[in-house]
């Protein structure tokens, strides 16, 4: 069992901190997956892209999903599950309101347990978010996670379904997220947003830049254009939308660009 996938779930209900006083909930789902599970060829993942909202720009921080917080249980059912049983368990919670669920699960049972959210009747019903961890370096195939959010049938948005939110966000947003979703008026620790007003187009100010911090590396992204300082010295900078495998560095090419973004990275590293 990959034990990161299922301490980036439990970690976004450790955060939580519920508000007694909140109304008119909608269940939560949260799934997280293989990384694989992105490019592989499945139906149900396919569906939550034309029924949600895909965020082309996710990125991980290694902190995010490490949390030893308490969280209280109150008006919602929480429960973790993994599968092959997660599938089973959920078929015998068809009417059940007021869920917050989070599911570990490998790309091979996402059709599955999809098909069990559907016939329970919680699809329909509630916020799903599809997503993944991320790796521990600042490169695509690492920091890049899928994000998906699906909203309650019920639910509408100005931005239509299916649309491709280009608005840079990290794993640290995901927590905000959950706590907005459950109307939960309690501040949520971390430096993450609710990324409901992205959906809503109701985000009156949103961060141009997302860091990366570890021991070897240092990095800043717009989803676009990355810079990667290495503890050895060394710089990087990549073009990601024509080389979004990061094959060509041209760190040693001025641009202004690049100047803007050393200059950025270099006032988050003096602000920790």
């Amino acid at each position: 069992m990959n034990i990161r996938l299922l301490t980036l779930s439990l970690s976004l209900l450790m955060l939580l901190k519920p508000d007694a006083s909140a109304c008119r909930h909608h269940n939560i789902v949260i799934i997280s997956t293989t990384p694989a599970a992105e490019d592989s060829a499945n139906d149900s993942a396919d569906r939550l892209r034309a029924e949600g909202y895909t965020f082309s720009h996710c990125y991980f921080r290694p902190e995010a999903a490490i949390s030893s917080s308490p969280f209280t249980r109150h008006r919602y059912t929480v429960i973790s599950l993994t599968q092959p049983e997660a599938a089973d368990v959920i078929r015998t919670m068809t009417g059940k309101k007021r869920l917050l669920i989070a599911v570990q699960t490998h790309p091979d049972y996402l059709n599955d347990l999809m098909y069990a959210l559907r016939s329970s009747g919680i699809y329909d019903k509630s916020y799903l978010l599809y997503t993944s961890p991320g790796g521990d370096t600042p490169y695509e195939n690492s920091w890049h996670i899928p994000l998906i959010i699906k909203l309650p049938a019920r639910k509408h948005s100005t931005l239509p379904r299916g649309s491709l939110i280009a608005d840079p966000v990290t794993s640290d947003d995901l927590a905000p997220t959950v706590a907005r979703m459950a109307r939960i008026k309690d501040e949520v620790a971390g430096q993450g947003m609710s990324m409901l007003p992205l959906i809503r187009r109701k985000a009156k100010a949103w961060r141009h830049f997302v860091f990366f911090d570890s021991p070897q590396y240092h990095a800043v992204t717009d989803g676009r254009l990355k810079y990667i300082l290495r503890n050895d010295g060394g710089e990087e900078f990549y073009n990601l939308l024509v080389d979004p495998t990061e094959t060509e560095n041209r760190a040693r090419i001025k641009s202004i660009a690049l100047t803007q973004m050393r200059r950025s990275l270099a006032s988050h590293m003096q602000g920790q």
